[in-house]
């Protein structure tokens, strides 16, 4: 079994839904996380249940933003590895639909989805691959 205690876990879209759950999940095991997403009051949250879960504070650090951002994006990666050292486990959890009440998307709603979906997504993986390969760690997209 995995010895999550020693592992540097980076989740993007931390601030709800399957982000915020994987989140917790990880940190009833231990595990040094670093979060990331666009509402800081719900990232907040999201840490605050972690340390409720037994998760030390400083086993948890975060960025707040879009990661359609390239600078949102370095700052993830930096983030996690000015506190850690190294980064173990990307988790790609972020992402975004716009719900189609008239039947149509617009270019621009495309363009957000996509960009949130896949671009910053496969970006993000690029960049932290030289990273997780020196771990022979692992990423989740």
């Amino acid at each position: 079994m995995t010895n999550w205690k020693q592992k540097v876990i980076v989740i993007t879209g931390a601030s709800a839904g399957i982000g915020e759950g994987t989140a917790l999940h990880f940190a009833k095991f231990g595990a040094k996380l670093f979060l990331t997403g666009r509402n800081s009051d719900n990232l907040q949250k999201t840490k605050d249940q972690c340390v409720q879960l037994g998760l030390p504070d400083e086993n948890i650090g975060s960025v707040v933003g879009d990661i359609t951002d390239k600078t949102v994006q370095s700052k993830i990666l930096s983030g996690a590895l000015e506190k850690y050292g190294k980064i173990d486990v990307l988790v790609n959890n972020a992402g975004m639909v716009h719900y189609l009440k008239t039947g149509d998307t617009s270019d621009e709603e495309y363009d957000e989805m996509f960009d949130t979906n896949v671009k910053a997504q496969f970006m993000l993986t690029k960049a932290a691959m030289e990273y997780i390969k020196q771990t022979k760690g692992s990423y989740l997209t």
